[in-house]
């Protein structure tokens, strides 16, 4: 009796295990998860830029000398008529030399401003042909992406050339908009109302060796010091208007092709202070630098205009630019370790009636660690976010956790 009870006993164990072990089995792993929907595929970069005058001007001494006086140190806001520096000698014969100079420089601004804005002038007429090249482009470039979109009728490289040259056509309408603003055109009444009082600085100054301030604004550099031997028509000092300013940065070749003129930008001031920018140019060159670790980069130069700058903000000082660019606009993007290799390229794990299924997928372009799945995937389909991770397997049971 004793062996019979201790028979069931052991079975009894067995049964047990047995049953834990195959609710083990049988139980779902938990994966992380999320519904495929689509959105922007986006990116997102912040680059250190430099802040610095849209024109600035470079003064050159007036005479041959030594300096004797530096009255200013750059950074110094000065009037216009104030003297930036002296000499200590006086020749006629050199006064006379740059007073022909300016003459010369007065010439050709007058001569630029009558090809652009007078009687016969080019600006209104290029702004016009950049705004049909612009329209016609933007016609090619959404017609194609009809086509793209209702059944891949013109190829993604077809599609990025339309593309690229609406980029091209837009900044050159914005450039003609700019030279036929009234901003520019009031820049370059200004560049020649500021030949003609260095003129007139030189026909009644009493000491020709001086080189006085032809505008309000900021000593910006000063490339000689008291004591210094001057040559005639010498660049001794550089001044900017603190009404006009920039922002330039070296963005890396690949994020700047990313980004278009227009494109609106965050900023981050030295003093803490947050604004706004607008991309108003992108070099079409690249230039091959060093890192901070020592790897060779191509950089592209980008200029923005800020909406407003910080009152003491000035030439030289750094701002952190951040840029959000919108890479491929309504399309479905999975997490990149969604993404795991199959037989005949990528494929994802879809979660469907609690079970994992392997769904092979054609991936386009990867921006902010995610990829964009061309085909392959359909609206409301739930993908596992990270399969190795989570130990999802083929036709294995799963619980999808969806992201909140």
């Amino acid at each position: 009796m004793k062996r019979k009870v201790k028979w069931i006993f052991l079975a009894a164990i067995a049964v047990i295990s047995i049953g834990a072990y195959a609710a083990v089995l049988l139980k779902p792993v938990e994966a992380s998860a999320e519904q495929a929907v689509k959105g922007n595929l986006e990116s997102q970069f912040t680059v250190s830029a430099s802040i610095l005058p849209v024109s600035g001007m470079v003064l050159n001494s007036v005479t041959a000398g030594n300096v004797s006086e530096i009255p200013y140190l750059p950074g110094m806001e000065v009037k216009e008529g104030e003297i930036l520096l002296k000499t200590d000698t006086t020749s006629q014969t050199t006064l006379d030399i740059q007073r022909e100079q300016f003459k010369q420089q007065l010439s050709a601004a007058r001569q630029e401003y009558d090809r652009l804005y007078g009687s016969n002038g080019s600006a209104a007429a290029a702004l016009k042909a950049a705004e049909s090249e612009y329209r016609l482009a933007k016609k090619n470039y959404d017609n194609g992406l009809v086509l793209a979109q209702q059944g891949g009728y013109i190829s993604q490289s077809d599609l990025d050339s339309l593309k690229t040259q609406l980029d091209l056509t837009y900044q050159k309408y914005t450039q003609a908009k700019e030279d036929n603003s009234e901003e520019q055109k009031a820049h370059s009444q200004e560049q020649i109302a500021s030949f003609e009082r260095q003129l007139a600085l030189l026909d009644d100054t009493v000491n020709p060796g001086a080189v006085k301030m032809p505008y309000d604004g900021v000593l910006w550099e000063v490339y000689t010091e008291e004591g210094a031997y001057l040559s005639p028509n010498q660049p001794v000092v550089k001044i900017y208007r603190p009404d006009s300013m920039k922002l330039s940065a070296s963005v890396l070749s690949e994020d700047a092709a990313a980004l278009t003129p227009g494109l609106k930008a965050k900023v981050i001031y030295a003093d803490g202070s947050e604004g706004e920018a607008e991309v108003s140019f992108i070099a079409k060159t690249a230039e091959k630098q060093m890192s901070s670790i020592g790897l060779e980069e191509n950089r592209c130069t980008v200029e923005l205009k800020p909406a407003a700058l910080p009152e003491h903000a000035g030439a030289g000082q750094t701002a952190d630019v951040s840029f959000h660019v919108v890479t491929a606009p309504e399309v479905f993007s999975v997490p990149a370790a969604a993404v795991i290799p199959a037989e005949d390229g990528s494929a994802v794990y879809l979660i469907q009636n609690g079970k994992a299924v392997l769904k092979p997928v054609e991936t386009g372009r990867r921006e902010g660690g995610r990829v964009e799945i061309i085909s392959g995937l359909e609206d409301g389909d739930i993908v596992a976010s990270d399969p190795y991770n989570d130990n999802v397997e083929k036709n294995g049971r799963v619980k999808a956790v969806l992201k909140e």
